[in-house]
């Protein structure tokens, strides 16, 4: 694994979170081929800097830097009126996948979740994403169909982590 710390998102962050997501849908997701080419054009296409700094002042933003620090993926999430968490998507620059800077992310974020007491924890995951997020304790509960902060509407899948069978009852 390439040597990453984790911060708070700044604003000074936001085109570099945006290009990472749109990179990394066209070169990591799309080849897959999980996804019409019309689905990751409408994915991938206009997200913006300005979408990213909105996203910040709705929600926990983390971005994985190096050393330099230099963006190298982002993720983020938010407490619904429920309480229960929801994770809006991890993303690792295309030439970092692989290297477990996903997994830091995720990490963090999922901390940050448990230390607020929270125990649901929901994700829309994208098709590609399944085992990753299975890997980090999540249970896959149906396919769907999901309408990205771009408007594309693409084939997703509900995903839950649920520690309330491991919590001691209070």
């Amino acid at each position: 694994m390439n040597s990453c710390r984790i911060r708070r998102a700044t604003p000074a962050d936001a085109s570099s979170i945006a290009r990472i997501r749109s990179e990394t849908i066209r070169t990591v997701v799309a080849p897959l081929g999980q996804y019409t080419p019309q689905e990751i054009d409408a994915w991938a296409s206009n997200y913006s800097a300005e979408m990213v700094l909105r996203f910040m002042s709705e929600a926990t933003l983390y971005v994985a830097v190096d050393a330099s620090d230099a963006v190298l993926g982002f993720g983020r999430f938010r407490v619904d009126d429920r309480g229960e968490a929801i994770i809006q998507g991890v993303f690792v620059a295309a030439s970092h996948v692989g290297r477990g800077i996903g997994s830091v992310i995720l990490s963090r974020l999922l901390a940050d979740i448990d230390a607020l007491g929270t125990r649901v924890t929901n994700i829309t995951a994208t098709l590609n994403a399944r085992s990753f997020y299975e890997r980090h304790g999540f249970v896959a509960l149906e396919f769907i169909r999901h309408e990205s902060p771009t408007g594309a509407d693409i084939p997703a899948i509900r995903m839950r982590r649920d520690r309330s069978d491991k919590l001691p009852v209070s």
